[in-house]
């Protein structure tokens, strides 16, 4: 972990249909997702986390690290966690230019034990950065209220 105060942003925390990475740009489809109803439980949501992380200039060429966890709130217990590393490196902007680096997290290898709420909660450089929250709907529930 790093021993310096970070000064990393969150600037977007997505969770998506699709999402992917090209020459250093997030392409995201059908972001915004709230709710999702699984076939059945324990079950995978083919989804994907993507988020655009802003990097001030004097820390660009320092390694950084990523920390994703999913937790049911009212359990307060991990379904799963992601730990990711990154680093910048010298050349890839402009003097005193902040960046942004764009992160993709595929979900769907996380099996989902029951339904219910569930908190994504990122950390960059060990400090909290924001969350996320979604609903896992029992099997069977509609996506949307009737009318």
């Amino acid at each position: 972990m790093p021993d310096h105060e970070s000064g990393l942003k969150l600037q977007v925390l997505l969770l998506a249909d699709h999402a992917n990475v090209r020459d250093g740009l997030l392409s995201v489809l059908s972001a915004g997702i709230t709710r999702a109803a699984l076939p059945s439980y324990p079950g995978n949501l083919p989804a994907y986390m993507a988020m655009l992380v802003m990097i001030p200039a004097d820390q660009a060429e320092l390694a950084h690290e990523a920390v994703i966890k999913f937790k049911y709130p009212d359990a307060a217990v991990e379904i799963a966690r992601f730990d990711l590393g990154f680093r910048i490196g010298s050349g890839m902007a402009f003097p005193g230019e902040s960046l942004l680096v764009p992160l993709v997290i595929p979900i769907g290898v996380v099996a989902f034990p029951r339904p219910g709420q569930v908190d994504a909660q990122v950390s960059l450089d060990a400090q909290p950065a924001g969350d996320l929250s979604f609903w896992l709907l029992p099997v069977g529930t509609p996506l949307r209220p009737a009318p």
